[in-house]
């Protein structure tokens, strides 16, 4: 509630207003001007934390596209496998007989 009482809001931003206040021995201005250092400081640190993120995102999206690939590879291999494997053991295929519509 303070700082409203010192900044007026207006069309061109805030407006100064008697920042010579003293709060606990210290000015206003050094106060909200260590306030937004701790803030851009913060701002920074979130910032670059993100990107750090983000850069080891990229290297485990490399990872799983590779493990990803593999698991489709093997996938293929055991479909096509048991596919083949199914079909191979139809009787009718190794059957020599006519059949029966034919006699």
């Amino acid at each position: 509630m303070a700082l409203t009482k010192n900044f007026n809001l207006s069309t061109s931003g805030l407006e100064k207003k008697n920042m010579n206040q003293q709060v606990l021995g210290v000015s206003l201005e050094k106060l909200i001007k260590s306030f937004y250092k701790i803030i851009w400081g913060k701002l920074l640190l979130n910032i670059s934390f993100y990107f750090i993120l983000l850069i080891e995102a990229e290297e485990w999206q490399y990872a799983a596209m590779v493990v990803d690939r593999l698991l489709l590879i093997v996938f293929s291999i055991a479909f096509f496998l048991g596919t083949m494997g199914i079909l191979l053991k139809a009787p009718s295929i190794y059957d020599d007989r006519k059949p029966i519509a034919n006699r």
